[in-house]
């Protein structure tokens, strides 16, 4: 044994070891494998008690999983489990959450009846009436067009054929003027003998498709189809006839033409089928004070018909307005007003003075209303091609012709077709005939502001050298070396 004294052995936990701990430990240290340390690292049980028993195999995920186990439904501090409560979500939302022991049983015996053909479901079923203890019809050997009828004696529905559907004789009877038809079934039809009851007889001569009938109080009587364009009215008799349907005839007034100094107005007149007088108005204002009778009047029939006058002392440069009338017994009807503008060599009209009207007395050609300049006709010496119509209605071309074939500035076709004037700029050179007419239509008739001794160019080429011009102090129509000067007077169509 032995006593420490030692005052640091005192302090040191070795202070409290026993003999009985010693004892221990040194039993203790056969078990398992101590690797040389003073604490247990490994142990293998060699007991052959434990090594036979079946708590051997239990491992610490087989303990994990009991105790989770444990919460579920009833153990009865039991080591297995005698109830359990579903409480799976996705089972209690299933329709298989509501089946009871009662469906089953009853499914079970729902197997039995007819054929399920392995299915969860029937298929076919074949009833058994002798489970019936009322049967509600009495059907034998039904035939076409029975009915159903309900016997109250037997409570029963039975098939049934109605007299009606049987073959029935008839009888035709003649008696007191009266034709009858009577069979098994009571039933009896009456026909008045028209011979002796005029109320019921139809004159009728011949009819055909669309004739009516009219009853005048006492027969029936016809009323003959009538044509198109007809409608039935009642006359004064009281008798209903096709009449044709008369209104106030309709006018239109349309566009005049005119040669100075008269003018042609023209309309359109449906006279609807009476006799139509027909005049125009016009005048210089919309009072007309003016009258003039159609051509054509009076006219008839129910179509269109155009209508026209000749008027004549008219003022040219004056406006005119002009409208149609149509008169009949039904009314009158006038057209629209419209208006006209007599032309005249001499007036101004679109940028200048008109010197030539064609045949239309709507178109021609207008003189610009004073000299543009004097210049050469240009290109001495050379032909230029297409430059040598003289007739008129042929100055544009011979203008277009010069330009392109002579591109010298300043010359006189060139001045003519680049000129802007009054709004217009579609001005050319005169031709050698219109030039005339630009002589006499306004030169002579001191319009025009032209001068005494003047001489003008064409556009109309007569060779190489030469081109013809007009002097404007006698009329005389000559030629002039192109390289000389001469006066220029734009002219444009319209």
């Amino acid at each position: 044994s032995f006593t420490e004294t030692d005052p640091v052995f005192g302090a040191s936990i070795a202070k409290n070891i026993t003999t009985s701990n010693i004892t221990n430990w040194n039993a203790a240290y056969s078990w398992g494998n101590h690797a040389t340390a003073g604490y247990l690292t490994s142990f293998t049980e060699t007991d052959p008690v434990f090594g036979a028993s079946i708590a051997k195999n239990i491992t610490a995920s087989n303990i994990t999983n009991w105790n989770t186990a444990y919460s579920w439904g009833n153990h009865a501090s039991a080591g297995y489990l005698t109830s359990f409560t579903e409480v799976d979500p996705i089972f209690s939302s299933s329709a298989a959450n509501g089946i009871t022991s009662t469906n089953i049983s009853n499914w079970n015996t729902a197997y039995g009846w007819g054929n399920h053909a392995g299915l969860y479901k029937l298929i076919s079923y074949t009833p058994d009436w002798s489970e019936l203890t009322n049967k509600p019809f009495n059907l034998t050997s039904p035939s076409n067009n029975q009915l159903l009828k309900y016997n109250t004696t037997s409570s029963k529905w039975e098939n049934w054929t109605p007299n009606y559907l049987t073959t029935e004789n008839q009888s035709l009877t003649l008696s007191n003027n009266q034709l009858s038809i009577s069979g098994a079934g009571g039933n009896t039809v009456t026909f008045t003998n028209w011979d002796t009851d005029k109320t019921d007889d139809v004159t009728l001569s011949t009819p055909v498709n669309g004739d009516m009938l009219y009853f005048n109080g006492t027969n029936w009587t016809a009323v003959p189809k009538g044509t198109t364009g007809q409608v039935l009215t009642m006359n004064a008799s009281g008798v209903p006839e096709w009449q044709y349907t008369y209104t106030a005839p309709t006018a239109s007034t349309q566009s005049a033409t005119f040669s100075l100094p008269s003018a042609i107005l023209n309309g359109v007149v449906n006279p609807n089928k009476l006799s139509t007088t027909v005049t125009f108005q016009y005048g210089t204002t919309i009072s007309y004070g003016n009258t003039a009778t159609a051509t054509q009047s009076p006219i008839n029939g129910s179509s269109n018909t155009n209508v026209n006058c000749s008027i004549s002392g008219l003022v040219a440069g004056t406006t005119y307005h002009f409208r149609v009338k149509a008169e009949n017994s039904f009314g009158i009807t006038y057209g629209d007003d419209m208006t006209f503008t007599l032309l005249g060599t001499g007036i101004t009209w679109e940028g200048g003075l008109i010197f030539y009207l064609d045949g239309t007395g709507q178109h021609g050609l207008i003189a610009a209303p004073s000299d543009q300049t004097s210049a050469d006709w240009g290109c001495y010496p050379s032909v230029i091609s297409g430059a040598d119509g003289t007739a008129i209605g042929t100055g544009n071309q011979n203008t277009l012709d010069i330009v392109a074939g002579c591109t010298t500035i300043g010359i006189a076709a060139e001045i003519c077709a680049n000129l802007n004037l009054n709004g217009y700029s579609d001005w050319f050179l005169p031709s050698k005939d219109e030039l005339g007419l630009m002589y006499t239509n306004l030169y002579l008739a001191g319009k025009g502001s032209f001068g005494t001794t003047l001489y003008y160019w064409s556009s109309s080429e007569y060779n190489i050298n030469y081109s013809y011009r007009l002097n404007f102090s006698g009329g005389v129509s000559g030629t002039s070396l192109k390289n000389s000067t001469q006066y220029v007077r734009a002219v444009r169509a319209f």
